[in-house]
């Protein structure tokens, strides 16, 4: 791989983004309210700050097909179950237990891993589509 299209530089630069005042929540209202692929764009992002890299229509297409039976089968399925985890009825029936605590931040972490491991395929692909194809 390329040395610039480094998935953990990648990585540092989205939680530097994330951590900026006010955008992690105006990126999950806009996952929650339009489907917003987060990692995706903060992908997107990342590759025209960093690379002056900007996808076009059928770029942009690649590489959401290269993600997205990950991001479906895998993250989706792990947000949903942390989100659920969170919801009135079960959080009250936990209420106290340390254990199911232990359960949403391990489900957490799977999530953020899983985020992760997209963008790194974002990457390969990225390093793939500019310097193999």
């Amino acid at each position: 791989m390329n040395p610039a299209i480094d998935p953990q530089a990648a990585w540092t630069w989205c939680e530097q983004a994330w951590a900026r005042p006010g955008e992690a929540e105006r990126l999950l209202r806009e996952q929650d309210a339009n489907g917003l692929d987060v990692m995706f764009h903060l992908f997107e992002r990342w590759a025209e700050e960093c690379h002056g890299i900007t996808l076009d229509a059928q770029a942009r297409a690649q590489a959401e097909a290269r993600v997205r039976p990950w991001r479906e089968g895998v993250v989706q399925p792990l947000r949903a179950l942390r989100r659920r985890t969170a919801e009135p009825c079960l959080h009250a029936a936990a209420t106290g237990a340390d254990s199911a605590r232990t359960v949403r931040e391990r489900l957490k972490q799977a999530e953020l891993e899983a985020e992760r491991a997209q963008l790194e395929l974002l990457c390969v692909w990225l390093d793939h589509y500019l310097f193999r194809a």
